[in-house]
């Protein structure tokens, strides 16, 4: 039990000198992902917008997959690109704040859900950014509900590292890329790049929400 509470408060103190620059943290960060990825694999932090990204040197011929929004798109011609993951570093999150705001997110999720499913049945679009758009005033009125609702979110990260947070950013999960490589071998390659960067990471422990006796599917991400 002592081993436990000191653990806990190791962590909590690390989070809470909220003034302290993250910068040490970071290049540790920098310097460990750099020891870990496969030759050919490159790894940079852009401070001013607090941006660290790893991406394969070469280019390979591959495919963008269209946005979801677009339904059955046509396969286009192959071109050349680079597969990337990229972090956002953010003010660092403790994982008790994190618990605290996941908790107070769940009914604003839970409202946020109830409206997209509205919206869907009154067939309300979104534009190439994901934000609705209304037709008509029963609409917009919906929508302005549904946008007021959405700025009183908590913004969560997913991981974090010492006393540094992050947001993965065209960061794909265990079956996607924003880019894909037609080279099932560079696909896997690209798979196993992607584990050992998420292996360096602590990932926020879930907030099991109470319900009302039925199994939720877990609170949507709102557009």
């Amino acid at each position: 039990m002592k081993t436990i509470l000191l653990t806990i408060l190791a962590v909590i103190s690390t989070f809470s000198a909220r003034g302290e620059p993250t910068g040490k943290n970071v290049q540790e960060l920098l310097r460990t992902i750099r020891s870990k990825i496969p030759e050919g694999w490159t790894a940079s932090y852009q401070k001013q917008y607090s941006w660290l990204e790893i991406s394969r040197r070469k280019s390979v011929l591959g495919d963008y997959p269209a946005p979801s929004c677009l339904g059955d798109y046509p396969q286009k011609n192959m071109v050349r690109g680079r597969v990337s993951f990229s972090f956002r570093i953010t003010e660092g999150v403790s994982p008790v704040e994190y618990k605290r705001m996941s908790v107070e997110n769940a009914p604003v999720l839970k409202n946020l859900n109830a409206l997209t499913a509205d919206l869907e049945k009154r067939n309300v679009r979104t534009d190439k950014d994901g934000s609705y758009v209304p037709r008509t005033d029963p609409d917009k009125q919906l929508v302005d509900q549904y946008n007021a609702l959405k700025k009183t979110l908590h913004h969560v990260p997913g991981y974090y590292f010492r006393n540094i947070s992050l947001d993965l950013e065209g960061f794909p999960g265990e079956d996607s890329f924003s880019f894909i490589p037609q080279d099932n071998q560079v696909l896997e390659e690209c798979g196993r790049v992607r584990k050992t960067l998420i292996k360096l990471l602590s990932k926020y422990e879930e907030v099991q929400q109470p319900t009302d006796g039925r199994t939720p599917e877990g609170p949507q991400t709102p557009h």
